[in-house]
C-alpha cells in the first residue's frame, strides 16, 4: 500500500509538471526569426529587409531571406550562374529546366557590346533598336531586386544570357507552368510562382491581395513595366516577362504573372513594350 502512494504521487507530480510546461509554453512569445550564422540565434525583428541568411516562420514552412526575397526552405538549394559584367543570380532546377530565380541585369552582351539605357519617354517610344533601362530611370532604388527593364529587339539583338543559357521560349515556359501546376490549379500554380509577403506589411513585394507561395521557388517580382510610348508603370502590381518567341513585325510572345490564373499568361505584346527576362538552360548534368 505504501509503495502505491508513493507511486501515485509520483504519478500526480508528473501531472503537475507537464501542466506547469504547457503553461509556460503557451506563455512565450513566438519567435518569427532565426538568424544563422555558424551557430543559430533565436528571436524577434522587426527589420523591413533582414539581413541575407535570416530564416523566419510563415505558419507552413521556413523561409530564407537571400537578400532580395523570402524562398521556402523545404527543397534543393540553390546553385548560381554570373552574367559577362560579373552580375551573380541564383538559379534553381524547376522541371526539366534550370532558371535563374531573379531578374536579369546585364547591361551588355555577352561579347561586351554595350547595350542603350534609354531614359527618355518620347525617344524610348519611337525606338525600334535593343535598349534596356530601370524603373522610373532609377537604377538605385529598383535594380534590386526587380532587375532591369528590356525591349524585344534587346532579346533578338545578341546574347543577352551568359554563355549556355538563353531567354526561354514557349517549351521552356510551358515546362515551367507545368511544373507549378503540380501545386494545384492555374491559380495555386500563380501563386507557387511568385514570392511570398506583403507590400502593404513590409514582408514582400506583391500586394496584400496576392497570396504568392513561391512553392517553385521560381521568385517571380512584381517589376512592372514600361509601355511602348516610354510610360512606366505595374511595380509591385504585375510581373513581366519576354519570350525569345517572335509573333510579328512588331509583336512577340510576352509572359503575365499577377492575381488569379494569370499563371505566365502568354499574350502578344509590341516590341517595344519594357519588360524583365529570366534565362534558362536544360538541366545541368
Amino acid at each position: 500500500m505504501h509503495l502505491m502512494k508513493i507511486l501515485r504521487s509520483i504519478l500526480t507530480i508528473s501531472k503537475l509538471l507537464a501542466l506547469l510546461v504547457m503553461l509556460l509554453y503557451q506563455t512565450v512569445p513566438a519567435q518569427e526569426l532565426m538568424q544563422v550564422e555558424g551557430a543559430i540565434s533565436v528571436g524577434d525583428s522587426g527589420a523591413l529587409i533582414p539581413e541575407a541568411g535570416t530564416i523566419r516562420w510563415n505558419g507552413k514552412d521556413f523561409e530564407g531571406f537571400n537578400g532580395f526575397f523570402w524562398v521556402p526552405l523545404s527543397r534543393i538549394s540553390l546553385g548560381s550562374v554570373t552574367d559577362r559584367e560579373g552580375n551573380e543570380y541564383k538559379t534553381l532546377v524547376i522541371g526539366n529546366r534550370e532558371w535563374m530565380v531573379e531578374n536579369l541585369r546585364a547591361t551588355v552582351y555577352n561579347d561586351s557590346t554595350i547595350i542603350a539605357n534609354i531614359e527618355d519617354t518620347l525617344a524610348w517610344g519611337l525606338l525600334g533598336d535593343p535598349a534596356y533601362c530601370w524603373y522610373a530611370n532609377d537604377r538605385v532604388t529598383y535594380e534590386f531586386p526587380y532587375g532591369a527593364l528590356y525591349n524585344w529587339y534587346a532579346v533578338d539583338g545578341g546574347d543577352l544570357c551568359p554563355s549556355g543559357w538563353w531567354v526561354p521560349d514557349a517549351s521552356d515556359f510551358d515546362d515551367l507552368i507545368q511544373a507549378a501546376m503540380a501545386y494545384g490549379n492555374t491559380g495555386d500554380a500563380r501563386a507557387a510562382l511568385q514570392t511570398t509577403g506583403s507590400i502593404d506589411d513590409g514582408t514582400g513585394l506583391w500586394p496584400d491581395h496576392i497570396d504568392g507561395t513561391n512553392k517553385t521557388g521560381w521568385s517571380g517580382q512584381p517589376a512592372g513595366r514600361r509601355r511602348d510610348d516610354g510610360v512606366f508603370e505595374g511595380i509591385n502590381v504585375t510581373g513581366n516577362f519576354w519570350s525569345s518567341v517572335e509573333l510579328g513585325a512588331s509583336t512577340a510572345e510576352h509572359r503575365f504573372l499577377s492575381s488569379g490564373n494569370f499563371a505566365l499568361t502568354a499574350t502578344s505584346t509590341n516590341k517595344k513594350r519594357g519588360s524583365g527576362i529570366r534565362c534558362v538552360r536544360l538541366t545541368a548534368p
